[in-house]
């Protein structure tokens, strides 16, 4: 065949599927006599059966292949180190340009030249005395409610969903305020769905409508949000049990009430059927805050990253046999100003304006808040506190924490808790 003896080598074939060198790398010198043939049955005493003898043609290395087998090997991680690196690369670019320049102005500035001397900040403490929910009325609420906690000056207490929506009506239903508020924001909300990181319930009715400027203010009052204290039954398949508990239900409106989270609602439209919202930390209207539109999750996060996180939200009426009973939130988390992570759901009303049920949503709510026994789920309601000293505690802490701007996610308990 033309094959030169020093390019070939002998094998042995003791079964179909076994092929064995026979002399391993060892071969017949190039100036030898006898064939190949010869040289490799001399050697086949060392196996049994009989001995099939085959040439091949060794393969010579290229040049460029090197004498050692680790070469290949190298090639091979230069090009992922080159591909990893250009790709940390890319993804470094693309973080900077998401988060430079990425601070977001409020939509609520052009409204603080009608509060009380230029004041931005808009809360229940800044509330005219007038115009502020009656403390009478709270502890009358507060005696409604079960297991019943307190701190040096605040009250927190949990009661059915059938009596949480009627009780937070009652509450924020404040003479002076209520019947200025655009009817499509009076009554009780449901959002299903948001326990899982946030409040369930929400009234909006105890703000202020700013006509001129097409925008909403509210803020977190007493009886004004509801947190579940367990895991519906019929809860999106993404919440597990670990999501919804008492403690973390206590925990979720200690939080919220030390932040006094403020609700800005720019109208896009002129038939108020679109707006955009923001968050304001303390109801300072001249900041936007991340913290109410992704619930407690940024509270899980370290303070250098939590100051990247931002969202964009939105509400969005839906056609319904009642205006203002269906709206769509829409919301989107992300790192400055890219936000790609898809959240929000609906938000129906349960409580019409003058506190009634409002089919067939109120229905719905009430089958959908069941356990996995059949059990009513309660909700954790924060309802105020338990005379005029602690409230006006209360209300010069938070009014300090507001002049100072110094809360965020990593020192919200300064202003969120009490000693005792």
């Amino acid at each position: 065949l033309g094959l030169h003896v020093e390019a070939s080598f002998c094998t042995v074939m003791r079964s179909p599927r076994e092929l064995r060198p026979l002399v391993g790398q060892e071969r017949p010198d190039a100036g030898s006599s006898g064939s190949v043939s010869d040289y490799c049955s001399e050697r086949s005493d060392a196996f049994d059966g009989p001995v099939h003898v085959e040439i091949r043609p060794r393969r010579e290395p290229r040049p460029s292949e090197g004498s050692g087998s680790g070469s290949g090997c190298r090639t091979v991680c230069y090009g992922c180190c080159f591909c990893c690196l250009g790709l940390s690369g890319t993804l470094a670019a693309s973080l900077l340009i998401c988060i430079v320049n990425s601070s977001e102005s409020s939509q609520a500035i052009s409204v603080i030249a009608e509060l009380p001397n230029g004041n931005p900040v808009m809360n229940w403490w800044t509330m005219p005395e007038s115009k502020q929910q009656p403390l009478s009325l709270l502890q009358d609420l507060q005696r409604g409610l079960s297991n019943v906690t307190k701190t040096s000056q605040q009250v927190f207490g949990t009661t059915s969903p059938a009596m949480a929506a009627p009780t937070m009506y009652e509450a924020t239903r404040v003479d002076g305020v209520w019947e200025k508020v655009p009817e499509k924001f009076r009554g009780v909300f449901w959002m299903r769905g948001n326990g899982l990181l946030a409040d369930e319930l929400i009234s909006l009715q105890y703000g202020r409508w700013f006509k001129n400027a097409s925008v909403f203010v509210t803020f977190l009052s007493p009886f004004s949000r509801a947190w579940p204290t367990a895991k519906p039954q019929n809860a999106s398949s993404l919440s597990f049990s670990a999501t919804y508990s008492a403690k973390l239900a206590e925990a979720r409106s200690r939080f919220f009430t030390g932040l006094s989270l403020g609700f800005s609602y720019a109208f896009r439209s002129s038939d108020w059927r679109y707006a955009t919202e923001q968050t304001h930390t303390l109801g300072n209207l001249n900041k936007v805050s991340q913290l109410g539109a992704a619930g407690d999750l940024l509270t899980q996060l370290p303070a250098w990253l939590t100051n990247l996180v931002t969202s964009y939200s939105y509400i969005e009426e839906r056609v319904s046999s009642s205006p203002g009973s269906l709206w769509r939130r829409g919301m989107w988390l992300g790192l400055g100003r890219c936000k790609c992570i898809p959240l929000g759901g609906e938000i129906k009303k349960i409580l019409g304006p003058d506190g009634t049920p409002l089919e067939p949503h109120w229905s719905e709510f009430v089958d959908y808040m069941q356990d996995d026994a059949g059990n009513p789920v309660e909700f954790l309601l924060w309802g105020g506190w338990h005379n005029k000293h602690g409230k006006k505690l209360s209300a010069e802490r938070h009014a300090n924490c507001a002049l100072q701007n110094e809360v965020d996610s990593g020192n919200a308990e300064a202003c969120s808790t009490e000693s005792g």
